[in-house]
């Protein structure tokens, strides 16, 4: 009948009827969106029968459709490409749709903080069902592993005094195990903040490697702290050796818990935020050995002892071992905590007098030259 009527017609109303005809399939494809996200999706098409069978195409990626309210669905993984040919077809039935961008499809929300605001970038997807992909914030191409909180994705903005600006991508891996990142969704610059950082006043300018503390004069105090902020603090003995540590407050004095170091000179440091650092102060670590008797020893008299004296009550909770050459002896530290005593090795005959102090709790230890010692027989 089709046939019929077509061979009847003009050539000219021919014509136009077939491209009726064509404009008609196209358009019984209505698309809900003319674009893709990255992090994968659903592409609803409206007027397409319920009751085929239809596959999308995304590029060289095939899915199956389902119904859903009324309309064919096809569900998208995640897309790395950032274009991707879109196709739908049901046995010989074919419709091309075109070429689609792949978008973030992230709304970004952030506001300007300080370092020690510890400052957040919020992201928010547009499809619930993205968000049981994994995520990660990839901050100057380093990644961190979130979780999408129904929506929406936090990612906390790093700190690195030499990092001007922080460029933030999403990447995700959804389950079937594509993966795909979005383009630099914000370039994040720290506010400059200098009222955060605090400033050493006076400090001890040596210490003893068995001091449990060091009491600072800073430019923070009871008036302008939080009455619940925790300072920090640094020691930095070399690239091989920085110690951090939670400090406290005492009145007005800011306290920082002392580490064994080994002898010669640290830089402290201190923060209210653990993040912005004062300037260095330089300590000197000390033996905390002011003398030792008796200098000389025979070898041949036994249970001789050495006596150490300390510039500064000994903590009893370290290590304390002589050294008389290669030769060791644990040290006794005395009731009074003024001084150590070492039994003299019998193979003893001259040498240096070196003292290891050992932290066994931090697993910190320094070894320190006393003096020499010798032979007298």
């Amino acid at each position: 009948w089709y046939q019929r009527r077509v061979r009847g017609l003009r050539p000219v109303m021919q014509v136009c009827l077939l491209l009726s005809l064509v404009l008609l399939s196209v358009q019984a494809i209505s698309p809900q969106s003319d674009s893709l996200c990255f992090y994968g999706g659903e592409l609803i098409l409206d007027e397409l029968s319920t009751i085929r069978d239809w596959q999308c195409a995304f590029g060289n990626i095939r899915v199956s459709s389902f119904v859903k309210e009324g309309s064919v669905v096809c569900r998208y993984p995640v897309l790395r490409s950032q274009k991707v040919q879109v196709t739908v077809y049901a046995g010989s039935e074919r419709y091309d749709l075109g070429v689609y961008p792949v978008q973030n499809c992230v709304k970004v929300s952030s506001s300007e903080g300080c370092p020690g605001d510890y400052p957040e970038v919020t992201l928010e997807l547009e499809n619930i069902q993205a968000a049981q992909n994994e995520y990660f914030c990839v901050w100057n191409g380093a990644s961190i592993e979130v979780s999408a909180e129904e929506k929406t994705i936090s990612c906390s903005v790093p700190y690195n005094l030499a990092t001007p600006e922080w460029e933030l991508v999403l990447k995700t891996r959804d389950r079937r195990g594509y993966i795909g990142e979005s383009s630099v969704l914000i370039r994040y610059k720290y506010l400059e903040c200098p009222d955060q950082i605090p400033i050493i006043l006076s400090a001890p300018q040596t210490s003893s490697p068995w001091t449990q503390d060091i009491r600072l004069s800073t430019s923070v105090n009871q008036l302008t702290r939080d009455v619940d902020s925790v300072p920090w603090c640094k020691f930095n003995f070399s690239t091989n050796l920085i110690h951090t540590e939670e400090g406290s407050f005492v009145g007005d004095e800011m306290v920082c818990p002392m580490i064994v170091l080994p002898p010669g000179k640290a830089l402290l440091q201190v923060s209210r935020d653990g993040r912005t650092w004062s300037e260095p102060q330089v300590l000197e670590i000390q033996s905390g050995i002011v003398d030792f008797s008796p200098k000389s020893v025979c070898f041949r008299t036994p249970g001789q002892i050495v006596t150490l004296v300390a510039d500064s009550p000994l903590d009893p909770e370290l290590q304390y071992i002589c050294y008389f050459g290669s030769l060791r002896a644990i040290a006794q530290v005395a009731p009074d905590l003024s001084s150590l005593q070492c039994d003299t090795p019998p193979q003893i005959r001259s040498g240096r007098l070196a003292l290891l102090i050992h932290d066994t709790k931090q697993n910190h230890a320094a070894t320190f030259s006393i003096g020499e010692i010798t032979s007298n027989c």
